[in-house]
């Protein structure tokens, strides 16, 4: 599968309920929820990724779309 979308890590965990979120080149930031590759999260990782929103979700960060990443390779940090 090809990853369609790239982006940063930014680490939120002092955010109320967040951790890491996806960054994207239009400031969009989305929230993962479901990765399906074994990831690890990093702070200021370049990525390349594709998702599906999940809209029916329900966390306590409120800062981005919840997502399902389907795909995720680590570009650079």
């Amino acid at each position: 599968m090809k990853c369609e979308n790239t982006g940063v890590v930014k680490d939120h965990s002092g955010l109320d309920g967040c951790k890491y979120l996806i960054e994207l080149k239009n400031g969009e930031k989305l929230q993962p929820i479901e990765v399906i590759d074994n990831f690890q999260w990093q702070d200021g990782q370049q990525i390349n990724f594709s998702y599906e929103e999940v809209p029916e979700a329900m966390t306590t960060c409120m800062a981005g779309k919840v997502v399902r990443v389907t795909c995720v390779e680590l570009i650079g940090k």
